[in-house]
């Protein structure tokens, strides 16, 4: 889109923030280098929403091919064919970028790749009609995931704010559990200053180092090693941004993108793990 994009993208390891830190990173340098410019290219964070596969896969595939149609960027199904710049072109032509998967897309439309593109191409011009409300599928929590009549006869509290966890697009049942496994909240900022103080404390027990040590600039191996650690095990285990973890050790977003992605080898090779306990 013009000031946006969309990924539909299985989950596994490493983790979101710890793939996008470093690629966007890299593709803001060559963009700016590029076109002559300085200063940041993306606008905060980017946005990710942990969907229920069985129940919400075919509307986000819809939602997301359907995009620069709704957005008026082109005018019709044929015209959107011819567009390059979504996976809409992929799917129904032979020709695709090798990082796309698009077999695993078909599939969910039919055995056999000629009759699944017809069946995908008659369920995205399902989608086109007004009466389709692709907007339940922008945002998550089960509040999303039901009818209005329901979502307001959820009473108000702690239970309301967690089901409406917009980082979690599923089922009431299927956000329970994500919430559970992954010890996801709508953390307060005294729950992040909880968070980072623990974690800080962590690492510098590990490399039993000074906690000022990890703000002070120098190239003490043991220290440069602690940062980097602090910043994997912040954005995999304690669910921190890029932007907090500037904040934290002051640096710049792009040597956190450096940091994390040195942690994740380190920890590798040193078998550290830091976990979150709340």
């Amino acid at each position: 889109m013009d000031n946006h994009y969309h990924f539909l993208l299985r989950q596994g390891d490493p983790c979101l923030s710890i793939m996008f830190g470093p690629t966007l990173g890299a593709y803001a340098q060559s963009y700016n280098k590029r076109h002559n410019r300085i200063g940041y290219l993306f606008q905060g964070r980017f946005k990710s929403i942990l969907c229920e596969e069985n129940t919400y896969m075919l509307e986000l595939i819809r939602y997301i091919h359907l995009n620069p149609l709704k957005a008026g960027v082109v005018e019709n199904l044929s015209q959107l064919a011819r567009y390059q710049w979504t996976g809409h072109h992929s799917i129904i032509e032979n020709k695709k970028p090798e990082w796309f998967v698009s077999d695993e897309v078909l599939a969910l439309f039919g055995k056999y790749r000629s009759t699944a593109r017809q069946s995908y191409i008659r369920f995205l011009h399902a989608g086109i009609t007004p009466a389709h409300n692709a907007d339940d599928y922008e945002g998550g929590g089960v509040i999303r995931s039901i009818k209005r009549e329901q979502a307001l006869s959820i009473h108000s509290g702690d239970r309301h704010r967690r089901l409406g966890d917009e980082r979690i697009l599923g089922g009431e049942a299927f956000v329970q559990k994500i919430l559970k496994e992954q010890e996801l909240s709508l953390a307060t900022s005294s729950n992040d200053k909880n968070n980072s103080d623990q974690l800080i404390k962590k690492v510098c027990d590990h490399y039993s180092i000074n906690k000022n040590s990890l703000f002070t600039r120098g190239r003490n191996s043991n220290i440069s090693k602690a940062r980097a650690v602090l910043c994997y095990w912040g954005v995999k285990n304690y669910g921190m941004s890029t932007m907090q973890l500037s904040g934290i050790l002051g640096i710049s977003h792009q040597a956190i993108s450096k940091a994390i992605k040195r942690g994740m080898q380190l920890s590798l090779i040193e078998k550290t793990t830091i976990q979150h306990r709340s």
